[in-house]
């Protein structure tokens, strides 16, 4: 196989094919943790890492969660209220894999610093509206291992970054609420200023 590099160099690589199997066990994974009026995905992984078989998805209370993309591998759900719903995964042989999620009431953050505790692989959002226009950062200390997200409500999408250890600054408007989203992907509990 050759591989064209957009450079001057094209590279032969070995590449292993094989027949696509169905899942000995597979899982569904993804944040723990939605919020009203906000999306989260859940994606299927299995073993073995060859498999390849789509699954279909069933909601168990779609008054908590609504289905905005659902393909071979993926849902992407909207929160619509707070409660809690099991989100399963069905294979074309019949193995199911299920997974729960909450929904929650988005916090608002004060402009005091406070410390909030965010449950192993879950997310905490909240919102923000500043009384005054100006420039406003959020950061979060050197021992935080998750990742920051701002609502961007141009582009109607998260924006985030792929480091872990950051801040972030933006402008905003007096009035205007702004959405941050921090997530835990850790195996632990992690208390952040």
């Amino acid at each position: 196989i050759v591989v064209d590099n957009h450079d001057s160099m094209d590279r032969y690589e070995t590449v292993s094919i094989a027949k696509a199997v169905p899942y000995d066990t597979f899982w569904i994974e993804g944040n723990k943790t939605c919020y009203v009026d906000s999306d989260v995905y859940l994606r299927v992984y299995g073993e073995p890492t060859f498999a390849a078989e789509s699954v279909q998805w069933t909601i168990s209370n779609p008054d908590i969660v609504q289905v905005d993309y659902s393909g071979a591998a993926a849902i992407r759900l909207f929160g619509r209220a707070v409660g809690t719903t099991t989100v399963t995964a069905t294979t074309a042989s019949g193995k199911t894999a299920t997974f729960e999620l909450k929904v929650k009431e988005m916090e608002t953050l004060g402009t005091e610093p406070m410390a909030v505790t965010i449950p192993a692989g879950e997310s905490m959002q909240v919102s923000f509206t500043p009384a005054e226009s100006g420039n406003y950062i959020v950061y979060l200390p050197a021992n935080a291992e998750c990742g920051l997200e701002f609502w961007n409500m141009n582009a109607g999408e998260w924006n985030s970054d792929d480091g872990l250890y950051y801040g972030r600054a933006a402008e905003m408007t007096a009035g205007e609420t702004a959405m941050i989203r921090l997530n835990n992907w850790r195996n632990y509990e992690q208390t952040v200023t």
